[in-house]
């Protein structure tokens, strides 16, 4: 049953984050940040709401007799209010506005009726589109006189001021561009449940204002990175990266440093896309990241500097701590050892067994060998990295949410901040350690998941797929895995979050005491590094496992 939201929810869920920001940042906020606080609180409450709806919306000027809002008795009152405070302008012919902006909320009906209502000679050809419809207009008339037959024929255009203060304050709240005020009515409507976090134990994501700024700059960058038409040429954006960003290098903190990082590595590739190959490489060689020192290498050998890209690969296996990552540069120094070396993921690709599956399961490849195994007599599911991801959340579910140790910025965590760092692993490690002896007592063990499962059914975790969640699957699996290699395998995955999360074996088939994981390859994919050292993990661990290549028939 859905639910249904009152009408000022979003008016709340801003009090909210306004009383979150004055509780954690006052001071370090700036004077225009505080001023515009304390403005837009000494606003009527209908213009408050007026400004948070013209906010998150996507046109930038607004039709005022469009607007229309229950909770808003009277639109002019509120824009009027709104004008005053400086949080929203009027058009008026000297307004200095791109008239493609302006246009964007207008109809093609509504672009001819304007033509006539200047004069019968700028009847627009209905063979026009909008867009030539415009270029019509503009070719033909001044801007002032568009603008004000806009005014005469539409009424009044306003456009709210100060948006970018309102996703600052955001901003400071989520610790992120990325999260926004969606957040509190998908929570709302039921759509997402959240792990309870009292408001008294959030604890602010920023630490000083250098930190505030370093991200907010860096992130609104990149959104401007993201946005750009791939048509577009990035040498202005590269320009402003030059000046407003690389300047941060010997200042960077914790929190901004992968940022900065990523800012760099997109806007390498970005160059890399447009085929400015030197402009690329020059901020390659800023990073001694793995994901930029492949891509270095990878021109430089394009390029012919095949020693100095060997020089780097060499540094990357001192540096690099990945195994996907750590696998590109073992592979890429042994390829120049031998020319007829091959990656060592290939090679165990090469030695696979064949599966001759028919041809019909072209596209659903794991499928195929599910029925192959169900018609030997095994059960057989798809369970890839979420059958030993279920089983670990659900196993560490309150060391993940322990609230005396971990930090929850906001309400909306699916886990602590610092989840998928090694400083979370190695803290954890000790009482995971602990926790894996409950595997030790099948019937307890499953118990207590059952137990668990049901307490918090629906409720985000970074590890629980509550969709995928098979009870009796995890009881088969926890039945026929040795106790020991389960403990060793959940382990090795605890203090790898960040890179052994994915990589699991595909199926799971098992009949009576029998069992075996399956990674299933069709006749062009491959094995991905990660999935190859899981493998080998298996092995060590004596978990049988299945490399099958498949053959169509």
């Amino acid at each position: 049953m859905s639910k249904e939201l009152h009408a000022t929810y979003y008016w709340d869920h801003f009090q909210y984050v306004l009383r979150y920001v004055q509780k954690h940042y006052t001071p370090i906020l700036s004077v225009e940040e505080t001023l515009f606080i304390e403005h837009y609180q000494a606003l009527s409450m209908p213009a408050q709401c007026l400004f948070l709806r013209l906010c998150s919306r996507n046109p930038t000027w607004f039709r005022v007799d469009k607007l229309s809002y229950a909770e808003i008795p009277n639109i002019d009152s509120a824009c009027n209010s709104l004008e005053k405070a400086g949080f929203l302008e009027y058009l008026h012919v000297d307004s200095v506005e791109s008239l493609g902006t302006l246009f964007s909320i207008f109809t093609r009906k509504e672009c001819g009726e304007l033509a006539l209502s200047i004069s019968s000679e700028y009847r627009i050809p209905s063979a026009l589109s909008k867009v030539e419809a415009i270029d019509f207009l503009t070719e033909r008339l001044a801007d002032t006189k568009l603008i004000q037959a806009l005014i005469d024929r539409f009424g009044s255009l306003v456009r709210p001021l100060q948006s970018d203060m309102l996703e600052f304050i955001q901003f400071l709240f989520f610790g992120s561009t990325a999260r926004d005020m969606t957040d509190f009515v998908v929570r709302d409507l039921g759509h997402r449940q959240f792990m309870e976090v009292p408001d008294d134990e959030l604890i602010p994501f920023f630490n000083d204002r250098l930190e505030v700024i370093q991200k907010w700059k860096i992130s609104r960058w990149r959104q401007e990175l993201r946005d750009l038409p791939k048509e577009d040429s990035a040498n202005d954006l590269a320009i402003r990266w030059e000046s407003d960003i690389w300047p941060m290098v010997d200042e960077l903190t914790d929190k901004t440093a992968g940022a900065f990082e990523r800012s760099l590595f997109e806007l390498a590739r970005r160059f890399e896309g447009e085929t400015n190959i030197e402009k690329a490489l020059a901020l390659y060689e800023r990073s001694l990241m793995p994901n930029s020192l492949e891509r270095r290498i990878r021109i430089l050998h394009k390029l012919g500097r095949k020693t100095e890209a060997m020089d780097w690969a060499l540094v990357g296996l001192e540096i690099t701590v990945n195994p996907q990552e750590l696998h590109f540069f073992e592979d890429y120094l042994a390829k120049q050892d031998s020319n007829s070396s091959i990656k060592r993921v290939t090679k165990s690709l090469k030695a696979a067994e064949k599966v001759v599956i028919p041809i019909e399961f072209q596209g659903k490849v794991e499928q195929g060998v599910i029925e192959h195994y169900k018609g030997l007599g095994y059960e057989a599911y798809f369970t890839e990295n979420q059958l030993w991801k279920n089983l670990i959340g659900l196993i560490a579910w309150d060391l993940i949410f322990d609230l005396n140790k971990q930090s929850f910025h906001h309400p909306f965590q699916y886990a602590p901040s610092a989840f998928h760092t090694e400083e979370f692993s190695l803290e954890t490690l000790s009482a995971f350690y602990d926790r894996l002896t409950i595997l030790d007592d099948f019937s307890s063990c499953m118990d207590y998941l059952r137990r668990v499962s049901s307490a918090q059914h629906g409720i985000l975790n970074p590890y629980v797929d509550w969709f995928s969640l098979d009870l009796y699957l995890m009881e088969s699996f926890l039945q026929r895995v040795p106790t020991e290699s389960l403990k060793n395998i959940c382990l090795h995955f605890w203090k790898n979050p960040s890179t052994h999360a994915k990589g699991f074996p595909d199926l799971f088939i098992f009949r009576g005491q029998e069992y075996a994981f399956i990674e299933v390859k069709s006749p062009n994919d491959h094995l991905s590094a990660i999935q190859h050292d899981w493998h080998q993990y298996f092995k060590e661990q004596s978990v049988e496992i299945k490399l099958l290549r498949v053959v169509w028939k």
